[in-house]
């Protein structure tokens, strides 16, 4: 018969080897885990929209003429993967070789104009048409400079991916503008 003798550095032994056990699990269940919540991660990243909206401009058309004192025929087709947000209008002079400066004369001032709107939620397709956008006569009290403007729209999507795309108008005097008198359908108006 054999007789086993158990003292404490004996059982010390046996449950340091029990919690070395343990411990090799845990840190495999532990790695197992991380792997799992990153490669979720990873795949959470990769269904994020990143595709911009896409703009097409069909009018203005590129270099078409509009005159002072007119509403410029706005008319966008606008579409998304997942959903539009807004779209926005951006005007300015390039008759000073595009500096984004403010561009006067003594006797004519730059148009310029910039608005956003939003489209209804849950939109994935918009056509715009409308009026709105109106060439003013007089800005200050002095003329609407002539010549070449960009026209720029922007779009975003509810993600914030924004693209843009730009035509180039060219703002003249109306062939209806007599000497210092605009001659309108609604009415006249006298330019200082």
């Amino acid at each position: 018969m054999c007789l086993h003798i158990s003292t404490p550095a004996n059982e010390l032994g046996i449950i340091l080897n029990f919690k070395n056990k343990i411990m090799k699990k845990f840190k495999y269940i532990t790695a197992i885990m991380l792997f799992i919540s990153l490669f979720i991660v990873s795949c959470e990243k990769d269904d994020a929209d990143t595709v911009k909206p896409v703009i097409t401009i069909t009018g203005p058309e590129d270099d078409e003429a509009i005159f002072i004192g007119s509403e410029i025929h706005f008319e966008v087709d606008f579409s998304d993967d997942t959903e539009l947000k807004s779209y926005k209008v951006d005007i300015h002079s390039n008759t000073d070789g595009h500096s984004h400066k403010a561009v006067t004369t003594n006797d004519s001032v730059a148009f310029t104009f910039q608005k956003s709107w939003e489209f209804e939620p849950g939109l994935k397709n918009a056509k715009i048409n409308h009026y709105e956008i109106e060439i003013p006569v007089l800005i200050d009290g002095k003329p609407i400079l002539e010549g070449h403007y960009h026209f720029l729209v922007y779009c975003t999507d509810v993600a914030g991916n924004e693209s843009w795309t730009a035509t180039e108008v060219e703002i003249l005097k109306s062939p209806s503008m007599k000497g210092n008198i605009a001659i309108s359908n609604k009415y006249p108006i006298k330019i200082k």
